[in-house]
């Protein structure tokens, strides 16, 4: 599905259609932890600036955040109707912007987990 470097290089992460993340070593590699939690598809994965935390978006409707470190799951974040599609992270790391596939894009707080704002809807005509 999709690919994310970490910010140092380090660690590549993977997702997929059986609903787990890989983190690779990107040196040799070798297979670091297997993250599972969602329950469909992963869609989208993005690491934080600090390349502490990495984000998660699926077909479940979920978002995850989780510690690169040990690998447990930090956060789910609920609020989305339909699959969710992207997550990036703003370059404080602060907040997590996430959108689904009706085009609804939610700012989250990261700390918490707590929805900060919904955006506007992005529709085709």
């Amino acid at each position: 599905r999709t690919v994310s470097f970490s910010p140092d290089g380090q660690i590549l992460a993977s997702c997929s259609d059986d609903g787990t993340i890989k983190l690779w070593k990107t040196a040799d590699s070798t297979l670091l932890k297997t993250l599972k939690g969602h329950t469909h598809i992963v869609t989208h994965i993005s690491f934080s600036p600090d390349g502490q935390t990495l984000a998660s978006a699926s077909f479940d409707t979920t978002v995850m955040l989780w510690n690169i470190e040990d690998g447990t799951l930090v956060n789910t974040l609920k609020g989305h109707q339909n699959n969710t599609r992207s997550v990036s992270f703003s370059p404080d790391g602060k907040t997590l912007a996430s959108t689904d596939e009706e085009g609804i894009v939610k700012l989250w707080n990261v700390a918490d987990g707590t929805l900060r704002q919904n955006l506007p809807t992005h529709r085709r005509p």
